[in-house]
């Protein structure tokens, strides 16, 4: 089967290239070109320029995509809203475009931030109403895919965690700036289902396998606080938590509006899945081996 990941420099990205690479898939990776030191593997494409994005598709002529790629910093987005959704929505557009062409099913990972975090954690029913220019442009990425094609698979998920050299998502974060001694505030008034990037992916393989179409929450078995994930990392990789501050969400002085109580009800995927999406604890530990491998082989 021939897929194309776009995003794979990203932590979901580079999971999915590594997954359907080892299932024998032949695979190109796609990557923005802003990324610092692409693989040399990978492909660099503007996701914004509609003629480069036909023309990978048209001389690759992928099977099923897997969209990966788009602009995840909310604060990012808030303060540069056109290039947010000239990325996230437009983007989003040209390759779900690209892919009805060429007959390949797409997959785009959207996100809990869709929704208003007053009611969650939500299914797939529930009106969604984000508050933030991430949240709204993945929305109208979504409806812009679903749009295009029927051969489609929305996969919103939510606090997507892994390890990855380089990555800054929440967990390696957390690691590296306590174990420079410095102190964080986390919010303990945001929940989300921290969700690991691995089994996002092999679930998500699932769905795409099963030939499944629409819209599916798939993320992690535990939901709760940010600092009460913090506390789980801090315990799991042997963290300072005395450095560790639990503070308000809106005393963080955030622009982009985060959703308090969001999160998924996974249901759903669950009741079509073989895969066992994993509860934090079980998460962080396949965190802390892929690290300790990653360093013995340094």
């Amino acid at each position: 089967m021939k897929i194309l990941v776009t995003g794979a420099a990203g932590l979901t990205g580079a999971k999915a290239v590594k997954y359907f690479r080892q299932q024998g898939a032949e695979v190109l990776g796609l990557c923005f070109p802003s990324t610092p030191e692409p693989d040399s593997s990978m492909q660099v494409l503007d996701v914004r320029d509609k003629q480069a994005v036909t023309a990978v598709f048209e001389e690759f002529k992928p099977e099923a995509v897997i969209h990966a790629g788009g602009l995840t910093d909310l604060e990012y987005c808030e303060e540069n809203t056109e290039e947010a959704w000239s990325v996230n929505a437009i983007g989003t557009g040209y390759v779900g475009s690209a892919a009805h062409q060429c007959s390949a099913k797409i997959v785009f990972f959207s996100t809990d931030h869709v929704f208003d975090g007053k009611e969650g954690p939500y299914d797939e029913d529930s009106p969604a109403k984000p508050l933030s220019q991430y949240g709204k442009s993945n929305l109208a990425a979504e409806r812009i895919v679903a749009g295009i094609t029927r051969s489609h698979l929305i996969v919103r998920t939510s606090g997507i965690y892994g390890w990855t050299p380089g990555s800054l998502n929440f967990v390696m974060q957390l690691v590296k700036t306590n174990q420079a001694g410095e102190p964080q505030n986390i919010p303990d008034d945001q929940y989300c289902n921290p969700t690991l990037a691995d089994n996002l992916v092999e679930a998500t393989a699932e769905l795409l396998q099963k030939n499944l179409t629409g819209t599916y929450h798939v993320a992690g078995a535990d939901y709760l606080s940010m600092y009460g994930f913090a506390m789980q990392i801090a315990g799991i990789f042997g963290l300072d938590e005395e450095k560790l501050t639990p503070v308000s969400t809106e005393s963080m002085g955030h622009k982009a509006r985060r959703p308090l109580k969001a999160g998924l009800k996974t249901g759903k995927a669950g009741n079509c899945l073989s895969v066992k999406m994993l509860g934090v604890s079980e998460g962080l530990e396949h965190v802390k081996r892929q690290q300790t491998a990653s360093q013995g082989s340094a």
